[in-house]
């Protein structure tokens, strides 16, 4: 069942936004790996990219992968 709604969409699209969710992932810049993916690629599909990598950073906003990774600061924080 689910195999044939993955059939359904286009493949490269799908694994566009796999790579793009996937470097979300580990790196957190949403923007900036839809940008980078899209250039490798030649293609300009930003919007389910970018759909793709903001549920990846929602999912991902907890876990750090990268140990020297730092957190956003807040204005308030700052001072």
């Amino acid at each position: 069942m689910l195999l044939e709604g993955v059939r359904r969409f286009n493949q490269v699209v799908l694994m566009l936004a796999l790579m793009a969710a996937a470097n979300v992932g580990v790196t957190k810049t949403p923007l900036g790996s839809c940008l980078i993916v899209a250039g490798m690629a030649g293609f300009r599909l930003l919007p389910p990219m970018l759909i793709a990598s903001l549920v990846s950073l929602f999912l991902t906003s907890r876990v750090s992968m990268i140990e020297t990774q730092r957190e956003r600061e807040s204005e308030e924080q700052r001072g």
